[in-house]
């Protein structure tokens, strides 16, 4: 087996695989929103930067394990369909690889929801006083394309459509290997090309009965052993989170290297006019007046 023909064939699996990603995320909102505090929108926009923390820090850990679980599935499904060879022993690997909380997944996530006046978001992410900042969603794609190991992904909530997603680069590396025996290297190639083509898969797989959130991530991921960007550390309800700093600052046009906001959505509050003045001083001040509108939420205060 030559190297030339494996990768060119592992070339053919990942143009299929983000070819089913993007038939996935049709349909793309003109703008997507980040839910935080008034301490974290300060912080965004001063330090033109959105805070990511790491994939395996959410919520109670049943998300990373419901992806996980997914992963092992599909692998298991495919294993059984090659239990000989070189495949038996890429399916091997990647059982021992694809373990929850390992080094292998170093992917840092920023959240975002196509909604910007969510019940459900506001509680989660921005009590009373909380802000959702509305983002231009092509420039973010524009800068998950020409930032290496960025990506920007909607979240599948239908399980079969993350079957599919999955099953795409599983498949496709076994295919790619072959049947029969194959050099350890090869074997190596292929586990490679599966973990890191797989991370967008755990960034953008969660349960189907948190569909009403209409999520999307900026993703930043990198291999063990690569270097990403610098990570800092906060306190968090689980101990420390590590986090990493994303740059998601308009490099021309009418943001001017700033942050390319278009909308701001006050929370739900007791004093919403007077939330509503403070923000639109704080818009003055930071330059966005002539392009980002205030909204204030219409859902009661105390919902």
């Amino acid at each position: 087996m030559s190297d030339h023909g494996l990768d060119a064939r592992l070339g053919e699996v990942s143009g299929r695989t983000r070819a089913t990603l993007e038939r996935l995320q049709r349909d793309v909102p003109l703008t997507i929103y980040h839910y935080t505090s008034g301490t974290g929108l300060r912080g965004i926009v001063e330090s033109r930067r959105i805070w990511a923390s790491h994939l395996e820090s959410f919520g109670d850990s049943g998300e990373i394990l419901y992806a996980f679980g997914l992963v092992r599935h599909v692998l298991d499904q495919e294993a059984g369909r090659h239990p000989t060879g070189a495949q038996a022993d890429l399916a091997n690997r990647l059982r021992a690889a694809l373990t929850p909380f390992s080094p292998y997944l170093e992917a840092y996530v920023a959240c975002f929801c196509e909604e910007g006046d969510l019940l459900t978001a506001w509680r989660a992410y921005a009590r009373e006083g909380g802000v959702a900042i509305g983002l231009d969603t092509s420039f973010l794609e524009r800068r998950a394309r020409t930032t290496p190991g960025y990506s920007l992904v909607r979240v599948i909530y239908d399980r079969a459509a993350q079957e599919e997603l999955v099953r795409s680069t599983i498949a496709g590396a076994f295919g790619a290997l072959g049947d029969g025996e194959a050099p350890d290297d090869a074997v190596s190639r292929c586990e490679g090309f599966v973990l890191a083509e797989l991370t967008p898969a755990f960034a953008s797989c969660k349960h189907p009965s948190l569909a009403e959130e209409r999520e999307w991530r900026l993703v930043h991921a990198w291999a063990p052993g690569e270097a990403g960007l610098p990570v800092h550390f906060r306190p968090g309800s689980n101990g420390l989170t590590s986090y990493v700093e994303l740059k998601v600052t308009d490099p021309a046009g009418i943001f001017d290297d700033r942050i390319p906001i278009h909308r701001f959505f006050t929370g739900p509050t007791a004093n919403p006019r007077r939330a509503a003045k403070t923000l639109a001083l704080f818009r003055y001040e930071h330059g966005y007046e002539g392009s980002a509108e205030i909204v204030r939420s219409a859902i009661p205060f105390g919902a």
